[in-house]
């Protein structure tokens, strides 16, 4: 009967088992051994390997280097969550733990499931090794040898394989190229890849599909380089330096090139599809963070790792989640949020000319339109009728964004 079971049955009687903590560790260990001896054999570097057998531990050793980085970054997750629980529960038995905000940032908090080496992410663990370690691997003993790039490869050769005058030595430089081109994006990849899963661990955003997603964006990246290689003449780029720029920034962007191959052949064909951009004059603006009072360089940044890069997403934040992941205070961080809701609703020129009369928030704004003749100067500053004060007074509280901070703000004086 055990034989008829289900996979799924099988696989949670064995987590149940007293060593089914060391089965993920296992499987790395198995797929390191299987990563060294798949990528020396089919490198085809094995008897010249195993000749000069000072070689060995080093090509391996780069490729499990930079093949469990991407494993340990992922793995200080549960740490993370820990903190930020620790810090959330400080300010528990204070009234803005009754906040919608609060109560937001608790339940998020809680519902982050870690990555660790359990079941949902061994095998995106393990694909996500073999990828980076195998790639490295190659990258460190293939290159070094030219005589590798001898027999005429569809891949590295392209057309040129084709061409009859093309000699052997011409042919084995070019294949090498195209090796340094695909290598490069790879590496571009690689840097996009844990430049990208930092960011999605300081968001709580990680799953085990994003892994899968990061394994096919470096496939995807290392095939249009290829391509960019053997139609570089196309583009009108004959410098060497320059593919191996654009091999670089492939990786970094491959939709972006993917694009521009996709275009260059409508264009060939004559087959257009797309629509032009709206002119530059009706597009909005940017609401960079550096508008916001307070916020300088080093704080634009901090806020950029957390994927807030505007003032427009700035403005719709949880401050709870924000406090809970950088160094200031809880009031410092409704006042950036306060104010970017301000600029959003008002923009560049407009928010220089409230700040000179003391508007200085959304909740600056809010109360002077409480008050009539304040609000005739408002609504002055801000271009509309005085008559308008009421219609803004309905919008206002009619912005979930607007309500739940307030509410945060009226619990945080209610506390001091």
């Amino acid at each position: 009967m055990a034989l008829m079971e289900s996979p799924v049955a099988l696989w949670a009687a064995v987590q149940k088992s007293p060593s089914a903590k060391w089965l993920p560790v296992a499987l790395l260990a198995l797929a390191v051994s299987l990563v060294g001896a798949f990528g020396v054999d089919a490198i085809g570097l094995r008897s010249r390997l195993l000749s000069t057998a000072k070689e060995v531990p080093s090509c391996l050793i780069v490729g499990v280097v930079f093949g469990l980085l991407p494993i340990l970054i992922c793995l200080v997750q549960t740490v993370t969550r820990k903190r930020l629980q620790s810090k959330l529960d400080s300010v528990q038995s204070f009234p803005i733990a009754k906040t919608v905000y609060y109560v937001a940032a608790k339940s998020s908090i809680d519902s982050i499931n870690p990555a660790t080496l359990n079941a949902d992410y061994v095998a995106p663990f393990i694909i996500l090794f073999l990828l980076n370690a195998f790639g490295f691997t190659l990258i460190y003993a293939v290159y070094p040898d030219l005589d590798n790039f001898k027999a005429a490869n569809l891949i590295l050769g392209g057309m040129q394989i084709l061409h009859a005058g093309l000699d052997d030595s011409a042919r084995q430089t070019y294949q090498a190229g195209t090796f340094v081109v695909m290598a490069l994006a790879f590496v571009g990849s690689y840097v996009y890849m844990v430049g990208r899963l930092i960011e999605r661990l300081s968001n709580n955003d990680l799953y085990p599909i994003s892994l899968y997603f990061y394994v096919v964006r470096a496939v995807i990246a290392i095939i249009a380089a290829a391509v960019i290689r053997h139609t570089a003449d196309s583009f009108g780029m004959q410098s060497a330096s320059l593919l191996i720029l654009l091999g670089f920034i492939t990786g970094l962007a491959p939709d972006l090139f993917i694009v521009a191959m996709a275009r260059k052949a409508f264009q060939t064909v004559k087959v257009l599809g797309s629509k032009n951009d709206p002119p530059t004059m009706v597009r909005p603006t940017a609401l960079p963070l550096i508008m916001i009072d307070d916020l300088t360089r080093d704080k634009v940044d901090r806020l950029s790792e957390l994927g807030i890069d505007s003032a427009q997403v700035l403005a719709c934040q949880n401050p709870f989640v924000i406090w809970l992941k950088l160094p200031y205070d809880l009031g410092l961080i409704v006042d950036w949020i306060a104010s970017a809701q301000l600029y959003t609703l008002v923009k560049e020129n407009t928010l220089q000319k409230l700040r000179n009369i003391g508007v200085l928030t959304i909740f600056d704004l809010r109360c002077r339109l409480d008050n009539t003749d304040a609000a005739k100067q408002v609504c002055k500053e801000i271009g509309v009728a005085s008559t308008a004060s009421s219609a803004l007074i309905v919008q206002l509280d009619c912005a979930p964004c607007f309500v739940r901070l307030r509410q945060v703000r009226d619990a945080m004086v209610m506390t001091t």
